[in-house]
């Protein structure tokens, strides 16, 4: 069990240090984590008791009720492992949006804000309108920041924009169209942006 809990936290650690924070995972791609870590716990595990196995004698070997039994017990153990992880993780993963809309689907970004990052609002299902602040700041706007999302109607991006990462908008099927404010400082758009 030390092994498998080992495994599992440097495998959390791996999840959350791969540049993008947790929170904007989506819950298809925790789960299919989870059950990498589940392979991954078991695996150990045999590894384990056949490297232990091995070093024992003949006269020192567990009964077969106690081996099954040791199976079960290593087998619920990973499967309370996982559904730890998936309590922990699961409602973290479902916030998809860095700013949750409001009843309407709306999401107001302040004047202070200086970019939108990567995977921002990706797959952020109830995000319907995007509005900027009055004297937006906003330089950038990263990579997939609102790739699948349920962004709808027009988008008006403020003059301070330089920069739109790839795939930025892709596929966001509902958005029917761009406007770039007068005075616009835009610089480079990313390949499928608007795709």
């Amino acid at each position: 069990m030390f092994y498998t809990l080992h495994h599992a936290v440097c495998c959390v650690f791996i999840i959350t240090s791969e540049g993008t924070s947790v929170c904007v995972f989506n819950i298809a791609e925790v789960v299919s984590t989870l059950a990498k870590i589940a392979i991954f716990c078991f695996m150990l595990e045999s590894k384990s008791q056949s490297k232990s196995k091995s070093h024992q004698t003949l006269q020192s070997r567990p009964s077969q009720p106690q081996r099954r039994r040791q199976v079960r017990q290593n087998f619920l153990s990973n499967v309370l492992l996982m559904v730890w992880l998936g309590v922990v993780f699961l409602p973290v993963a479902s916030a998809e949006c860095e700013i949750q809309p409001d009843a309407n689907g709306q999401v107001t970004i302040p004047a202070s804000q200086t970019s939108i990052g990567g995977r921002a609002f990706y797959e952020c299902s109830s995000l319907k309108t995007v509005v900027f602040e009055s004297g937006s700041q906003i330089q950038t706007i990263g990579e997939y920041a609102f790739q699948q999302s349920d962004l709808s109607g027009t988008i008006t991006i403020p003059p301070s924009v330089t920069s739109i990462g790839l795939s930025a908008f892709n596929p966001c099927s509902s958005l029917t169209g761009v406007v770039f404010d007068s005075g616009s400082q835009l610089q480079t758009i990313g390949d499928f942006a608007f795709y």
